[in-house]
């Protein structure tokens, strides 16, 4: 009876998560999104005191309903329906990563990596990699240097040390990316960024986070989504906090992020502790990433299918310029560049607000080209034509004067 009950919960767990799809209806419909904590019975963990204290900051931070955008009043809210569910079984863990799509994890056990048995530890964090790169899947770090220790199902926790985090990252060709903190900036601090501040505006994010286990900016240009909590020096950005999009440039849809948070203490004005603060910063920072750029691709899409409306209805006069805002969109979006007035969102409805209002041509319109083109053709050999009159009166002329002053 045991074994049928497992059955279906895991069957259930199994079919919930790969049929999880992140869904952004275009009538105002509702961005549906799955966040699972992964806190594995007799685990421990490495940065990370309090567990439950992080499952409750996740579950704060994804008690919102809409999510605005940051700065164009003409976009619309996104409506937002937030699950969130603790996994505490090493099934449920290993089905999560192997199968899940479209989903958020946190790894609630900070700088400690579970590995379920019949996995090495390279095996499994390839796991991690590739569905971080291949399924949209977000992965949050909380706490401590990122992948530092490997807790084996079967043997128990091993020092991994900066292996672990080298080797996920050469997935995206950073293989020699480490998380060193400058000897001269080891007592520093590192404040939330104004651009994180105003960007998740809908979250009350905690003020600093202690100068720890930080990423430099010169290791991750192109793909360094956002800076959440970074201290600049000289002038290289050191980020204890930051958004990475975890992608070659080969998947343009189905990549995720990788949510850095590395930092020590935490500090704001209720001096919440560190594991509530990180479990809130996780949840609401992979909550917008995602809800970015779902609307990235929903809006592209939007605006691509009005564009070809319009020319099926032979509605292309003021296409052009709607052509040119979607390129610009889709540039945006291929460097991850959502937001502001310039940003994949915005740009994408420009286009489609171009689509919309494209006209068919008029009668003059369509024959404006082919009139200029004849006009232009007859004063050409017009022109000619008195040309070769002139120089023909000209030879005339002169062949006169000679037969006059032969005579």
């Amino acid at each position: 009876m045991k074994a049928h009950l497992l059955f279906f919960v895991y069957g259930g767990l199994l079919f919930s998560m790969l049929t999880s799809e992140i869904l952004f209806a275009s009538d105002g419909g509702v961005l549906d999104l799955h966040l699972y904590v992964v806190c594995l019975d007799g685990v421990g963990s490495s940065g990370v005191e309090n567990m439950s204290r992080v499952v409750e900051g996740v579950v704060e931070a994804s008690g919102i309903s809409k999510i605005h955008y940051p700065v164009q009043a003409s976009i619309e809210d996104l409506d937002v329906d937030i699950h969130v569910d603790v996994v505490t079984d090493w099934v449920a863990y290993k089905i999560l990563v192997e199968n899940s799509a479209n989903v958020l994890i946190v790894n609630g056990h900070g700088g400690t990596l579970p590995i379920p048995a019949g996995y090495t530890k390279e095996e499994w964090i390839a796991k991690v990699a590739y569905a971080v790169s291949y399924r949209n899947i977000t992965w949050a770090h909380i706490a401590g240097y990122p992948f530092n220790i490997a807790f084996h199902q079967e043997t128990g926790e091993a020092l991994w040390g900066e292996e672990g985090f080298k080797r996920f990252m050469s997935y995206i060709g950073k293989s020699n990316v480490t998380c060193r903190v400058p000897v001269a900036l080891k007592d520093e601090y590192t404040p939330l960024t104004p651009q994180a501040q105003s960007l998740l505006s809908d979250w009350n994010l905690v003020n600093s986070m202690k100068m720890d286990n930080p990423i430099s900016s010169l290791d991750v240009p192109d793909v360094l989504m956002l800076s959440l909590y970074s201290y600049i020096s000289q002038g290289t950005g050191y980020n204890s906090g930051a958004i990475i999009t975890f992608t070659k440039f080969d998947v343009t849809e189905d990549f995720g992020f990788y949510i850095h948070l590395a930092g020590g203490e935490t500090y704001d004005s209720s001096q919440s502790s560190r594991d509530f603060a990180v479990g809130y910063v996780a949840g609401a920072s992979a909550i917008w990433t995602n809800a970015m750029k779902t609307k990235s691709l929903n809006a592209i899409s939007e605006a691509g299918t009005a564009i070809t409306e319009a020319e099926m209805e032979g509605r292309v006069k003021g296409l052009d310029e709607a052509k040119t805002l979607l390129k610009g969109a889709k540039d945006a979006y291929i460097h991850h560049y959502y937001v502001g007035y310039d940003g994949s969102i915005p740009l994408a409805q420009e286009a489609k607000n171009a689509a919309n209002e494209a006209v068919t041509p008029s009668l003059l319109d369509v024959y404006v080209l082919p009139i200029a083109i004849l006009s232009v053709i007859g004063a050409f050999v017009m022109v000619s034509f008195i040309i070769r009159w002139r120089n023909r009166k000209a030879r005339s002329q002169n062949q006169q004067r000679t037969k006059k002053m032969n005579l």
